[in-house]
């Protein structure tokens, strides 16, 4: 979610491999492919050669929104960004369309999150102007229209760079943010703002275990708030971006696991990024640009719950729903 999208284009729909990589097996490795069903596929209907951004899907899994850059139809300026969607109808999608009453503005509308199947989380904003990151709008869905539920103001952000990324939970009390700011090592790194029930807090560095000297963005928090996923260029992977999950292990969200490589059945040679999760039907969704075209969306593959990270001699290991869990990682050492 980026401010100005990189050399990426494809949104792919996958129902997940990722989630198959954890089923039922303890991971000490980054990956084993064997873990993984098939490759994604594209969905022809949202793939029309313009930049597809951020998908979120909505709890029930049946509806599905996106950011789409520069399309033709969009109320915004030739680079802006409107947000589109689609219906899931059996196991297909609808056609995707703009025609949202009442949401896309002739600013960037960038979708960012959603809740209860009818909320959805919107950043309306114009490129360079701090103040407007500030302000996410909730607007709730009805059959004909969208109406402006209410606002949540964060603390005023200090940018240093044009990149940024954000993603808020449904409960509306945690936001991930990745951005170039005072205590970055990178091109973008990752912080978390936390909501005390009045306040929210500063943005809060997550650390060189996350973070790198490179850049790590497009945060997305599962519904149990204990795995992040990122795209990142500074951790061990297979092409300019990876997809990669870490595990939150205590409260104070400053203590994560190593971030683990979703392999190269979802990581390519080129670009991946922006992936989130549909738990309630197992489905997942990315951006690449594998196929070096602009702008795709991919097919569905069933995938697996998983929940809990461990210590493990050579690495962390993920455990299935429903398989005995053992005792909780501590605050480690990065090494």
């Amino acid at each position: 979610m980026s401010a100005i999208p990189r050399a990426f284009n494809r949104v792919f729909l996958i129902a997940s491999a990722i989630f198959c990589l954890f089923y039922g097996k303890h991971l000490a490795a980054q990956h084993n492919p064997a873990d993984y069903i098939t490759k994604p596929k594209p969905i022809i209907q949202f793939n029309d050669g313009y930049q597809n951004l951020n998908p979120v899907v909505s709890d029930d899994g049946k509806q599905i929104w996106f950011s789409k850059l520069g399309h033709p139809s969009n109320v915004g300026k030739k680079d802006d960004k409107d947000i589109w969607s689609a219906d899931l109808e059996g196991n297909k999608f609808t056609m995707a369309s703009n025609q949202l009453f009442g949401l896309n503005t002739e600013l960037n509308d960038l979708v960012i999150g959603q809740a209860a199947n009818d909320i959805i989380y919107v950043l309306q904003y114009k490129q360079g102007i701090d103040e407007h990151l500030s302000v996410i709008s909730a607007f709730k869905a009805d059959p004909s229209s969208y109406q402006l539920d209410h606002v949540i103001k964060i603390p005023k952000l200090k940018f240093y760079s044009e990149f940024f990324g954000f993603h808020i939970s449904s409960d509306e009390k945690v936001i991930f943010i990745s951005m170039k700011g005072d205590e970055s090592y990178g091109k973008e790194d990752l912080y978390v703002l936390l909501n005390d029930g009045q306040t929210w807090s500063e943005p809060r560095h997550l650390g060189a275990r996350v973070n790198t000297s490179g850049f790590e963005m497009s945060p997305y928090l599962s519904r149990d708030k204990k795995q992040l996923f990122f795209a990142s260029d500074g951790h061990d992977g297979f092409g300019s971006s990876d997809i990669f999950v870490t595990s939150r292990l205590d409260d104070s969200w400053q203590n994560w696991s190593r971030p683990i490589n979703l392999g190269p059945n979802i990581n390519s040679p080129r670009f991946e990024a922006y992936f989130s999760l549909s738990e309630s039907n197992e489905q997942a969704y990315y951006v690449s640009n594998s196929d070096g075209l602009t702008g795709d969306v991919s097919n569905q593959i069933p995938i697996k719950h998983f929940r809990s990270v461990h210590c493990a001699p050579h690495g962390y290991r993920f455990y299935s729903d429903g398989e005995t869990t053992g005792h909780e990682c501590g605050a480690q050492s990065i090494g």
